[in-house]
């Protein structure tokens, strides 16, 4: 891969009644996970109650995603209890905390929720801020289960260390999809945001696709980027068969403008991951004539399962007058696997928790879910879509939905 840097600055940075009130306290007594009550340990008799520390954005540049996750992750909780909000007479209680997308904040919020206890943290939204966290988690003998954060350095780095999302490296591997069969002799400029996250979404794209003969440009550049004509202008010259971004955030819709503006896209395909379908209308009229030549991967397509799951995360979801993300199914996988730990291993010993999830599989409301035991990988189904204007706004319309099974990385960093 060449990688150019372009002013290259790192930064750490029948549904049940539900209760919203409750849900946005600062400190929120929830529930736990309908399993047999058999499989809680006897060690789990101290305490009046599960602390699990949340860690996420609230305010920020992600707080829509920290929203989402925080809405999903209630939801399924409230269903994977069957509404008791406890396992064994005992609650989960959440400790709350905003980390404003920041990575000492985070880490100062995590550090508050371990003093008071809790043996779980969750929730990052950045990688910035996941990153740094999971250190204090590692360092206090914490399970730590992320949020939206989707930065590749987690896989494999510790057997109390996951992923929800899916979306590094597995995820990567739906591009491959995109790209086609026969990629050997194609270029692709990848473009990518200089922390964590667009580091190794970068280097997810070498290592998946140069093996395939495919020619990777990598381009990274600081978050606060909002002029990218120069980039376009730089990328139109290398004359690429494929474009792919992951950028998050703001100066998304800008870099998109700058592309077609600089018609980079004429003789390209184009393709990325969609967020927030608050984003949507602003990417089709970004890419104006090129949506037409550009593809995009998504993590949730509300309603296509049509399990049990995915209904109830929508009804629950509609209550909040909240339209449904790919974060809330995110959310609750988080959900499934903070009930899962607590069910099947000791709330006082995180090996234990960790070891109920390595190797496990749940069906989501985006389908069937894997953790590989190997690294703590987490894969999911991704969907292949088109953006498609339906009355005044822009819906989806489905390509191709990609089974987990079909998405399955190498093991690149064993759990030793």
């Amino acid at each position: 891969m060449k990688l150019t840097r372009l002013r290259a600055r790192l930064r750490p940075s029948s549904l049940r009644k539900s209760a919203p009130a409750a849900a946005l306290a600062a400190v929120a007594t929830l529930a736990a996970c309908g399993a047999p009550q058999s499989a809680v340990r006897s060690g789990d008799d101290s305490g009046s109650s599960y602390k699990v520390g949340v860690v996420t954005s609230y305010t920020g540049a992600l707080a829509e995603v920290g929203k989402h996750w925080e809405n999903g992750f209630l939801a399924g909780l409230d269903f994977l209890t069957g509404g008791t909000m406890k396992i064994d007479g005992k609650p989960i209680e959440i400790l709350k905390g905003d980390d404003t997308g920041e990575a000492a904040v985070g880490t100062t919020v995590a550090t508050n929720h371990l003093s008071k206890g809790a043996k779980i943290i969750t929730g990052p939204a950045t990688s910035a801020v996941g990153i740094a966290v999971v250190d204090v988690a590692k360092q206090n003998d914490a399970l730590f289960i992320a949020g939206g954060m989707g930065s590749t350095d987690l896989v494999g780095m510790d057997k109390r260390v996951f992923l929800t999302n899916g979306n590094s490296p597995a995820g990567t591997m739906i591009y491959k999809k995109i790209i086609g069969d026969s990629p050997s002799g194609k270029k692709l400029v990848t473009i990518n945001q200089d922390y964590a996250f667009g580091q190794t979404q970068a280097k997810s794209m070498e290592a998946m696709l140069t093996p395939e003969g495919v020619d990777v440009e990598s381009i990274m550049l600081p978050l606060d980027t909002v002029d990218f004509s120069p980039t376009a202008h730089k990328i139109k010259a290398m004359k690429p068969d494929f474009v792919q971004t992951n950028w998050i955030g703001a100066g998304q819709e800008q870099l998109y403008t700058a592309l077609a503006a600089q018609r980079t896209l004429t003789d390209a395909t184009f393709f990325t991951t969609l967020f927030e379908s608050t984003s949507w209308s602003g990417i089709a009229k970004a890419l104006g004539d090129d949506l037409a030549n550009s593809r995009f991967a998504i993590m949730y397509y509300p309603g296509l399962t049509g399990n049990e799951k995915d209904k109830y995360l929508q009804e629950y979801t509609a209550k909040q007058n909240r339209v449904v993300e790919f974060s809330d199914a995110i959310g609750w996988s988080s959900a499934e696997m903070v009930c899962r730990a607590l069910t099947g291993g000791d709330y006082n010993d995180t090996a234990a928790m960790a070891q109920a999830l390595r190797g496990w599989s749940f069906e989501g409301p985006q389908g069937k879910v894997d953790i590989r035991a190997d690294d703590n990988q987490v894969i999911v189904p991704y969907f292949i879509v088109q953006l498609t204007q339906q009355g005044s706004g822009w819906g989806l319309k489905l390509d191709e939905a990609v089974p987990a099974a079909d998405l399955v990385p190498p093991v690149v960093n064993a759990i030793k």
